[in-house]
């Protein structure tokens, strides 16, 4: 996308992300923020993963 047809800049801090074409805004939280929004995302994903393996084990039809 060239610049022409970019939307207009949101924030000055932002910069542009060529291949999803969308305005990234800076990361400004503390490192407490992140470590936090970190382990949260972790124990989502295992949480993800193991619903997705107790689907699979309870999910098998019986073969006659």
């Amino acid at each position: 996308m060239n610049e022409a047809d970019r939307p207009p800049k949101p924030d000055p801090r932002c910069t542009w992300d060529e291949r999803h074409a969308v305005w990234v805004w800076p990361d400004d939280r503390t490192p407490e923020q992140k470590s936090a929004d970190d382990e949260i995302a972790h124990e989502a994903e295992t949480r993800d993963w193991e619903l997705e393996e107790f689907l699979e084990r309870h999910s098998e039809v019986p073969k006659p």
